[in-house]
């Protein structure tokens, strides 16, 4: 596989998430179309799913290519909506992540993404916390960031998303969502494109008001 390294996501920078692999078509059409990012998926399961990024898709997105250069971000498909978070889960989501991480040599340091949406209704908000910091423990311990995508149906006001969550970065979805106090969101989701053939989601890397940004894996 072709060497990498972690790098800072400039501010200013077009990523295009999606759950589907990537050809190189596409990676042309979005290179085209002005993204420098791509975002793919981990499972949650310790087998790599026919949807999750592979060690071939990983360096097909970070191989330079004439003049395209991509940095690559993960994240983990969410559980089935809905679902009941827990710290076992969490845990278990983490040590997951973790293989799939170390499969596709995924740059340490860089940072992984945790998909937080569709959580079951009810008083939910303590498993919530718990599930997303003990996954984030997993993941700081494997050397690696977690961020916070925060979807609908999120039990966490403004202020508990910034002050219960260890993880110091957040992706706003397309939903309507809470702010994050203090901090707000580094990365916002916007609309949909469709590039040779594949659905992505359009995201913007803004920085948050305390000057956070992701750092994603590009190649050495």
């Amino acid at each position: 596989m072709i060497a990498v390294r972690a790098e800072k996501v400039p501010e200013g920078s077009i990523l295009l998430d999606t759950d589907t692999p990537v050809t190189d078509a596409a990676l042309d059409a979005a290179w085209e179309y002005g993204a420098t990012g791509i975002i793919r998926y981990v499972g949650f399961g310790k087998t790599r799913g026919p949807l999750d990024i592979s060690p071939a898709e990983r360096d097909l997105i970070v191989t330079p290519k004439r003049s395209r250069r991509f940095g690559l971000l993960l994240v983990q498909h969410v559980r089935f909506d809905p679902w009941m978070p827990s710290e076992e889960m969490g845990h278990d989501d983490g040590e997951a992540a973790l293989i799939h991480l170390a499969e596709v040599e995924y740059a340490p340091g860089s940072t992984f993404w945790d998909d937080l949406e569709g959580i079951a209704e009810g008083d939910t908000s303590e498993p919530t916390v718990d599930y997303a910091n003990a996954k984030c423990q997993m993941i700081l311990g494997g050397g690696f960031e977690q961020g916070e995508y925060i979807g609908d149906r999120v039990p966490l006001a403004s202020a508990a998303l910034y002050h219960e969550l260890l993880a110091d970065l957040y992706w706003k979805s397309a939903s309507e969502v809470p702010d994050v106090l203090v901090r707000s969101y580094c990365m916002v989701q916007g609309s949909g494109v469709t590039l040779a053939g594949i659905r992505f989601d359009r995201n913007k890397m803004t920085g948050d008001r305390l000057g956070g940004r992701p750092t994603w894996t590009v190649a050495a």
